[in-house]
């Protein structure tokens, strides 16, 4: 389950069509595979030149190249140049999503496996395969909070609404983080009054005690159009899990619940 990451998933696999002077022509599977290609490297260069540390990319695509990394292998692709654009295109996915999320190389050759456990976190986000531990390893903000207040607020990060938490147990958290942390969602009015509603941002209960697992870095990396504009602010990677006890449920599908007393 993957709620941040839109990862290959089978953009390749189906026939694309495009429209030529209003009419329909039905594209090979080897053009709608080219197509992809090229919109995907295109999508990739423009997240790199993003990046506020191009070196540090650099090295984490060099070692996640150097990782026994589960290569996609469409079966609908049998052209071995396009297969293996595929797959590097997939390694610099997993690179790109690492820095996303927060990631230095330093951190991968400091784990105990050499990085490879990241790595595979951050490849299943992107086949959409994603367990919670996977996203437990990639969040850097997780703690049990108490909703304190939701208020309506345009900002210039694609997002409606911020929820405010009081935080009463910090399983993860980064450094230089208040007590009060703000939570971006994309549901609320939008500026022309209309109301949106995000499936996976579920509705947040005032005094209700949540696990939220989310990341800082993903927030201003990737959403905050003023980067460091709310140095308090964080997005979600699954939808906030209702706390009973010792144990926290998610309450959106697919249903599952994480003991605490196991963070």
């Amino acid at each position: 389950m993957s709620y941040i990451l839109s990862g290959l998933g089978s953009l390749f696999l189906v026939t694309a069509t495009v429209a030529i002077a209003q009419e329909t022509v039905p594209r090979t599977q080897e053009q709608a595979t080219a197509a992809f290609i090229e919109r995907k490297t295109n999508e990739q260069r423009e997240r790199a030149q993003r990046s506020v540390a191009p070196n540090e990319l650099r090295e984490l695509n060099g070692l996640v190249r150097a990782i026994d990394v589960v290569l996609p292998h469409p079966s609908a692709v049998d052209n071995p140049v396009q297969l293996e654009a595929i797959r590097n295109l997939y390694m610099v996915d997993i690179a790109q999503g690492l820095a996303s999320y927060g990631f230095k190389p330093g951190d991968l050759r400091s784990s105990a496996d050499g990085g490879s456990a990241i790595v595979e976190a951050m490849g299943n986000t992107l086949r959409g395969t994603a367990s919670v531990d996977d996203y437990l390893m990639l969040a850097d903000t997780v703690f049990v909070g108490t909703k304190q207040s939701e208020t309506n607020q345009l900002l210039d990060d694609q997002h409606r609404t911020t929820v405010g938490f009081q935080i009463t147990r910090e399983i993860k958290f980064p450094p230089n983080l208040k007590d009060t942390i703000d939570l971006r969602r994309r549901s609320g009015a939008g500026a022309g009054g209309e109301n949106l509603r995000i499936s996976t941002e579920v509705p947040l209960e005032d005094g209700q005690s949540y696990l939220i697992i989310g990341s800082r870095s993903l927030y201003q990396s990737e959403f905050s159009g003023n980067r460091g504009q709310c140095k308090n602010c964080i997005v979600e990677l699954i939808p906030a899990l209702v706390v009973d006890g010792d144990r926290a449920t998610s309450t959106a599908p697919p249903s599952f619940s994480v003991d605490l007393s196991s963070l």
